[in-house]
């Protein structure tokens, strides 16, 4: 057995030798393996960074920024006059702009003027005199959607236009005839105008209305308007389309529909008996009717009426309560 000059022997001397290679190559092993772990606790850090501004980021869905879906430039939540500005320097033309939930001003939408605007939908965004007086500049366009609480009387009074306006669409609008007085001279190309759960229209609008000489597609859902004011508006006007949903009772207003133009009638909601459904067999111009939750619509009944009018496409779902200014010939 060998030993070193101080007496300790060659062989441990060698295994201790051994034990320090093996911990230095391991030792290099996991400085070698500390950049790939270092990214993966970036990675993961990255992930919960990426998450937590997920959290406080609006979804897709409720943007503040402008985007471009099938025809519109819609923005679904806060956009302010920001958003309005950055969409107007980058767009020239902007024929369709949707807001919902928007903080924009009357400032704001001065900026859509002279960008070939032909619809606005303007849907819970505290709309307000100064919006409507702003709105009433937009020279060109055709197709005005309110779906707002804010639309009230003094905010429509405030419309003076513009005169170029064909399609009408208020929507939980506590508007009143008194609201509406100068509704044909504001707007006189108007032919499509559609009331949706206004609660405050009833007949007093009648004779406001009578004065739209174009008026050719009428909704009256979840109005306060009764089947006598009904039946004096189809018979004075040239309305095609006429959608008179959730009324209950339609027994005289289907009486009076043969000899006017209605090709295109909804009646959702209403019950329906089988003096209603001989006297809605009559009405042979009919080319789309819908009866989606009539009470009263038996399928034998469905049956009858089905031969009674072939050339009529019958609906028993909810179909789109804005026509399109196209569709209105």
């Amino acid at each position: 057995m060998s030993t070193n000059h101080k007496g300790v022997p060659g062989s441990i001397i060698l295994g201790l030798a051994a034990v320090i290679a093996v911990g230095l190559i391991t030792a290099l092993a996991v400085l070698m393996q500390e950049p790939e772990e270092s990214k993966t606790h970036i990675k993961a850090a990255g992930k919960n960074a990426a998450t937590s501004r997920e959290i406080v980021r609006l979804p897709e869905e409720l943007t503040a920024e402008f985007q471009y879906r099938r025809g519109w430039w819609v923005a679904n939540g806060p956009a302010d006059d920001n958003a309005l500005k950055r969409l107007t320097e980058k767009q020239k033309d902007i024929s369709r702009v949707l807001m919902n939930q928007a903080v924009v001003s009357a400032k704001g939408l001065e900026l859509l003027q002279g960008h070939e605007l032909h619809s606005l939908d303007i849907t819970d965004c505290e709309l307000n005199i100064g919006m409507a007086k702003s709105i009433s500049q937009m020279s060109g366009l055709k197709e005005l959607l309110l779906k707002d609480p804010k639309a009230t009387d003094e905010v429509m009074k405030a419309f003076t236009g513009p005169n170029s306006v064909q399609s009408l669409v208020l929507k939980n609008s506590p508007v009143t005839a008194a609201g509406l007085q100068q509704l044909s001279s504001v707007y006189p190309e108007l032919r499509v105008l559609s009331f949706i759960n206004c609660k405050g229209i009833n007949d007093l609008v009648v004779p406001i209305l009578i004065n739209c000489h174009k008026l050719q597609s009428l909704n009256l859902d979840t109005t306060s308007v009764t089947e006598d004011g009904a039946i004096q508006l189809v018979t004075h006007l040239p309305i095609a389309n006429l959608l008179f949903e959730k009324h209950g009772q339609v027994d005289e207003l289907v009486e009076h529909l043969n000899d006017t133009k209605i090709t295109s009638l909804s009646l959702s909601g209403n019950a329906l008996n089988e003096k209603v459904l001989a006297r809605l067999s009559k009405i042979k111009q009919l080319k789309s009717l819908n009866l989606t939750q009539c009470p009263g619509l038996t399928n034998k009944r469905l049956s009858v009426l089905k031969k009674n009018l072939p050339d009529c496409q019958i609906h028993l779902r909810e179909i789109e309560h804005f026509p399109e200014l196209e569709l209105v010939k």
